[in-house]
């Protein structure tokens, strides 16, 4: 998880090695520090800190806070900025909003068939779409929970696909299988549908870095009708997520997991 602020000093004197940390819950009522940030700020000035946080605290819904000054250790007029904090939500899968979702799988799984996979949803899920650039004349594979299997023409799932979940109500899908150090996606000239099979957020710049990539798009899903926004190089890449990446030439990109 990326956790980014900005910390200003609105007095008239730097603080000197001033303390900013990251607390996992409140502050107040029990929350515990998971990272500290020290060095000063000139005043009238801002400084940026960000961390890649490897999660590490249970399933559900947890306060994540930045709180400056957190030992009130400068004097402040005014102490009720100090503390922004952020609801998230954390868990051992792939939270998927009711309707359509772009994702992939960050491991590889132990089995590709589709019911597997998505074992942990069952009942959830009606339908599963992936673009195959490879297949020119038909590169729309499909799976339909409510069909006959003669009319699926997609049935497995593998980590280097990005692919269209469709739910019935918001869920969590598990995800079980092997982490991978790094992982190689071939990508035809075009548009293609890949996943992204990492446990860390990279930026598109890192991960793209000598690839000749004309575009990328990610999930969006307050972005009618298609959800999908075009993002930028400074972007971070997420784990669970899927893209649309369009190519000038053949190539192939290796993903460190």
């Amino acid at each position: 998880v990326l956790i980014e602020a900005i910390v200003q000093n609105r007095g008239n004197f730097p603080t000197i090695n001033a303390t900013t940390s990251i607390f996992l819950g409140q502050p107040d009522s029990g929350g515990i520090r998971i990272y500290n940030f020290t060095g000063t700020i000139d005043h009238l000035s801002s400084e940026y800190f960000n961390l890649t946080w490897l999660v590490d605290a249970p399933s559900g819904e947890h306060d994540v806070c930045v709180f400056a000054d957190p030992d009130d250790e400068f004097y402040e007029l005014d102490e009720q900025n100090n503390l922004v904090c952020q609801r998230v939500r954390i868990s051992d899968g792939i939270y998927l909003e009711k309707g359509w979702n772009l994702i992939s799988l960050p491991l590889k799984p132990f089995d590709t068939n589709i019911s597997e996979v998505l074992r942990s949803i069952d009942g959830i899920y009606d339908m599963i779409r992936f673009y195959d650039p490879n297949e020119t004349a038909d590169p729309w594979k499909s799976y339909y929970s409510f069909k006959p299997s003669v009319f699926n023409d997609l049935s497995s799932i593998n980590r280097r696909m990005g692919f269209w979940i469709h739910v019935l109500n918001s869920t969590v899908l598990e995800v079980n299988g092997t982490h991978y150090r790094s992982t190689e996606i071939y990508l035809s000239t075009g548009w293609n549908l890949i996943g992204y099979p990492s446990l860390k957020d990279q930026k598109v710049e890192e991960v793209f870095a000598g690839i000749p990539l004309l575009e990328i798009e990610g999930y969006d899903n307050g972005t009618e009708p298609y959800l999908l926004q075009h993002i930028d190089n400074s972007t971070y890449m997420t784990p669970g997520r899927g893209y649309w990446v369009r190519v000038a030439t053949d190539c192939s990109i290796k993903v460190q997991g």
